[in-house]
């Protein structure tokens, strides 16, 4: 089966639950996640055999899909 975690969080939050992110990955064998600033509008992407991706952040391996696709602008 294949994981992913998806962490949404503010601009201070992004250091503390990249962390987070890291070890929850490590923990639970998980190959992808992501950490997403939604007042920066910015993707943050880790792999755990590689660490940081900063090329496609937002593209998810797992999902075969950009995840910025999944996001909905609300006015």
């Amino acid at each position: 089966m294949t994981k992913t975690i998806i962490e949404i969080t503010h601009t201070q939050g992004v250091k503390k639950d990249s962390k987070k992110l890291w070890e929850l990955m490590n923990d639970y064998d998980v190959q992808e996640g992501f950490v997403y600033d939604y007042k920066r509008k910015v993707w943050y992407k880790y792999d755990l055999s590689t660490g940081e991706v900063t090329e496609n952040a937002s593209y998810c391996n797992a999902a075969k899909a950009d995840l910025n696709s999944f996001l909905t602008m609300v006015i």
